[in-house]
């Protein structure tokens, strides 16, 4: 199921809410309600992938110790959460460096602005760029290091990556949330979802048959061992410090290639 393009927006409106914090006040029967109303559907509901997470991590029950875990995140895993460029709703237009300072000032203040300051670069695409960089970081990156923690702290052994491989200049070489599944599973694009056109580019131009190899290599290790072993580099364990904590960054080079 696809939400339609201002479905974050219009149920944030429903909601009588601007902001994540007073999403996650609204009580889980209400947002369903609006939810299902807006999309046409029944039996829809907050998710741990797919609408909102109704605490903060950092207050979320660990649900296992002694384990081993792989936590990821992406370079445009803005999913369906603030802050929005105000023209349609979703973080896929492009905007003015006045309008991103705006956007973020509104949202983080100027603290917020100071941690991701405007672009000096006036060109669309990298105020664009700007803009996934601070909304994957709310939407997934940071809860998703908040996680890490939590299972660090039940002594859990904790591998974490960022994915940000996308070899397709339209794209802004980002790869969107959950690219990395073809990779990771080392299968063709069309083999893993059935999905719209443009879902389907972005999986295509984040796939490539050599990272596949490694990825999934490491998948497999992880599943036999609790330890994801690469050939290339090592891919070293968390840390409790999350500011200086080691993780496996996979990028994009200038001539498209995975990093």
């Amino acid at each position: 199921l696809l939400p339609p393009p201002r479905f974050p927006r219009t149920a944030m409106e429903a909601l009588n809410t601007t902001s994540l914090a007073g999403l996650r006040a609204v009580e889980v029967q209400e947002a369903q309600a609006v939810f299902e109303k807006i999309l046409g559907v029944s039996g829809v509901g907050p998710t741990p992938d797919g609408f909102f997470l109704r605490k903060n991590p950092s207050e979320l029950p660990t649900v296992f110790a002694n384990g081993q875990a792989i936590i990821g995140s992406n370079s445009m895993d803005t999913l369906f959460a603030p802050p929005w460029p105000q023209a349609s709703g979703m973080p896929d237009v492009h905007f003015t460096m006045s309008e991103y300072k705006s956007l973020v000032r509104g949202f983080f203040g100027e603290d917020g602005l100071a941690l991701y300051p405007v672009p000096t670069d006036a060109g669309s695409d990298t105020v664009t760029e700007a803009f996934y960089s601070i909304s994957s970081d709310v939407c997934n990156t940071c809860p998703k290091h908040w996680i890490a923690q939590k299972l660090l702290a039940a002594n859990n052994a904790v591998y974490t990556y960022h994915f940000g491989y996308g070899r397709k200049p339209s794209f802004l070489a980002l790869a969107c949330h959950a690219c990395e599944l073809a990779d990771t599973l080392q299968l063709p694009p069309p083999a893993v979802q059935s999905a719209p056109g443009e879902i389907l580019d972005f999986f295509n131009a984040s796939y490539d048959a050599s990272l596949a190899a490694s990825m999934s290599s490491a998948w497999v290790s992880f599943t036999k061992s609790g330890e994801p072993q690469l050939k290339e580099v090592t891919w070293p364990r968390s840390t409790m410090n999350m500011w200086k904590s080691p993780f496996l960054n996979i990028s994009t080079l200038a001539d498209g290639a995975p990093k």
